[in-house]
């Protein structure tokens, strides 16, 4: 009696459909072997494995395994911004990374710690945010930001700068001239 075994791996991509998100599941074939081997395996093959044993006596046994490729970081967004003296800005920095990227920020080569008076950072998985509360002249420059994990870093340069005078007051005049419909407007007939 011979048995057959088949390996698939499933895809899953998101789509939205109206106001609701689905995740769409496709099955890719990938070895009709006993063993599954990946030479050269990449972050994209990551995902769940299934393996089906059949013969023509009893139901197909199915197994699945779950592949999981670690890679070190890189950065995926950072850029700069201007924000005016005395308001709130952030600088934010993001990474994609298995596993999952610590965050360290620096300015002038000294690194920020956590609590510095009127700065605030923000750690999630894949985004660090550093978050200026009131920010001054002194705020102003270069900013690192460092993505690490156990297989290696990547580091980016972001700046914090002071917009333009002219920056500011084309955007306060797209406000100010800007004819937007008044909500009292709704309701006269």
């Amino acid at each position: 009696m011979e048995i057959k075994e088949t390996w698939k791996l499933e895809i899953g991509k998101w789509c939205r459909c109206g106001p609701a998100l689905w995740l769409i599941t496709t099955v890719g074939f990938v070895s009709e072997d006993e063993y599954l081997e990946i030479q050269g395996i990449t972050r994209e093959q990551s995902g769940d494995y299934e393996c089906s044993a059949s013969n023509d006596v009893a139901a197909p046994v199915v197994r699945r395994v779950k592949v999981t490729v670690n890679y070190p970081p890189y950065i995926s967004e950072a850029k700069g911004t201007g924000v005016p003296v005395g308001q709130t800005g952030t600088l934010q920095c993001e990474a994609s990374a298995v596993p999952s990227a610590e965050f360290q920020w620096y300015k002038d080569d000294k690194r920020l710690v956590e609590g510095k008076k009127g700065v605030k950072v923000e750690n999630r998985p894949f985004l660090s945010k550093l978050i200026f509360l009131n920010v001054s002249e002194h705020d102003y420059g270069n900013y690192t930001c460092v993505a690490t994990n156990k297989l290696g870093h990547t580091n980016a340069s972001i700046t914090l700068f002071d917009p333009p005078t002219e920056w500011l007051l084309r955007v306060a005049n797209v406000h100010l001239d800007q004819d937007l419909p008044r909500i009292s407007d709704a309701f006269k007939e």
